[in-house]
């Protein structure tokens, strides 16, 4: 967080902090990891002092830019919740609909790919601290988990290759997803597959591997 002065001098670091800010009885609001909080701010030297305090958790915010808060001269304050994920797992079912039993604990769990063998499937998971999404492989037979992905930039959509040895998927680098894939029993990192211009999600990997939808 920096402060400009409006005479023209140049701008000075306040805090290490990417965020709405806005002031109010001698505190600056501004919003870090979800949660709304308020510091002592001495506004004749643009300095923070003291601890902050959270106000509330949950607000809804963008990491690197914009918060849903705003607050009057006089200490009134508004904001917005998230709503929060729904808890879902990823269970099989037989033929009638009835349930056989679960891949995975309740959570919070999409896109779910069966392998070409049927033997294990993929999907995406969310992480409930920050709602960042991972591609995970769940066993059918024997319960297994293991993540395959493990990035700051959501991976998302999983779509098997025809001999079950990798995983593509979209991932959101910089301001684009784009297409990169995993082999799904190895240590080998991932690898860019598609790095053009525009958004590309993936949808299904061709029976004889050379194309990918999306």
């Amino acid at each position: 967080i920096y402060m400009t002065p409006l005479d023209g001098g140049a701008p000075r670091r306040v805090m290490p902090a990417y965020s709405r800010v806005a002031y109010a009885a001698g505190h600056l609001l501004f919003v870090r990891d979800g949660r709304l909080m308020a510091q002592p701010f001495d506004d004749a030297t643009a300095t923070v002092h003291g601890r902050p305090v959270a106000i509330s958790a949950r607000v809804k915010y963008h990491a690197s830019s914009d918060a849903a808060f705003d607050v009057a001269e006089s200490g009134v304050l508004l904001y917005g919740l998230t709503a929060g994920q729904m808890s879902t797992r990823l269970v099989l079912l037989d033929r009638r609909g009835r349930e056989v039993r679960a891949l995975t604990a309740d959570g919070a769990h999409r896109q779910p790919r069966f392998s070409p063998d049927g033997k294990r499937v993929a999907a995406e998971r969310l992480n409930r601290d920050d709602s960042n999404a991972d591609i995970w492989v769940y066993g059918v037979k024997h319960p297994s988990e293991a993540r395959l992905t493990n990035n700051d930039a959501p991976d998302v959509k999983p779509v098997w290759s025809p001999d079950g040895k990798r995983i593509a998927y979209s991932s959101k680098r910089g301001a684009l997803f784009q297409v990169f894939t995993k082999q799904v029993d190895s240590t080998e990192p991932e690898q860019p597959l598609l790095t053009t211009a525009g958004d590309k999600y993936v949808e299904h990997w061709s029976a004889d591997g050379r194309y990918l939808s999306g």
